[in-house]
């Protein structure tokens, strides 16, 4: 279609025992590949994602996880550290806190897009 942008989205996994390797998704990130510095990148988190997290692992700090969440999806939203912190993500972030691998998306509309992919997830 003529207005699709070619995107790609990752997912945030909450991981409470690496070891075990269940985990829960937590948020998706859509983000324009070809332009990571001004182009579309924003972070939504799935719904309810809190109470899933405890129903997974009671002992979880929600407020610990809204923090590092505000924070990415701040480092994300700002052109200066956006590549920064996809960097960050990518390479060595968090055990409790896992990145996907990216997948490809077509969109028209990516606000719209990522509303939908997070309700998916």
């Amino acid at each position: 279609m003529a207005g699709e942008r070619r995107l790609e989205y990752f997912l945030l996994e909450y991981v409470p025992d690496i070891v075990r390797g269940q985990g829960l998704n937590i948020a998706v990130v859509l983000l324009d590949p070809t332009d990571m510095d001004t182009g579309f990148c924003r972070l939504r988190c799935v719904s309810n994602w809190e109470s899933k997290v405890l129903a997974m692992d009671p002992d979880a700090d929600i407020a610990v996880l809204s923090s590092l969440i505000r924070e990415i999806e701040e480092r994300l939203s700002s052109q200066r550290s956006r590549a920064e912190m996809l960097q960050v993500l990518e390479s060595s972030f968090s055990n409790a806190v896992c990145i996907s691998p990216r997948y490809k998306y077509q969109s028209e509309n990516p606000i719209r897009d990522l509303e939908q992919l997070a309700s998916r997830f």
